[in-house]
């Protein structure tokens, strides 16, 4: 990743390694410096706050939205963050995913697809999800 390196050298650690867990979940961010409101994206509520919370996006003001009469949070996403987030998006669509459909992210079940809670590891597991897209693939079909 050198090349893209200098996109996050602005946020501290965790705030990094945050993004690279759930860049694949903030498509909908607003670009940087524009303020926004929960209404211009898809982006849930919580994920709002926990965006807030470790310091990913501002918040800007409250204050009522053009010709609607109601109140509005107001936030914007840091140049940093934003970049960030491009960065991560970037290096996945280079990289060749382990799964059959092309990501890396990976949720193991039980013994075969009927098991019905995911397990966070267990190596006799023969049925792997994807946490990415939710599909479903056999081990046999995943490359190491």
């Amino acid at each position: 990743m050198p090349g893209a390196e200098y996109k996050l050298t602005e946020l501290n650690r965790e705030q990094t390694n945050w993004i690279k867990a759930h860049y694949h979940e903030l498509d909908d961010l607003p670009e940087p410096e524009e303020p926004w409101t929960g209404k211009d994206t898809s982006l849930k509520y919580y994920e709002i706050l926990e965006l807030r919370n470790k310091g990913l996006i501002k918040r800007v003001w409250n204050g009522e939205r053009e010709g609607s009469g109601s109140s509005y949070r107001y936030y914007y996403t840091p140049t940093e963050t934003y970049d960030a987030v491009e960065t991560f998006r970037e290096l996945a669509e280079k990289s060749d995913g382990f799964m059959p459909c092309g990501h890396n992210s990976v949720r193991t079940y039980g013994p075969d697809i009927t098991a019905e809670r995911p397990l966070t590891v267990r190596a006799d597991s023969n049925v792997l999800k994807c946490k990415r897209c939710g599909r479903f693939h056999d081990r046999s079909e995943v490359s190491a």
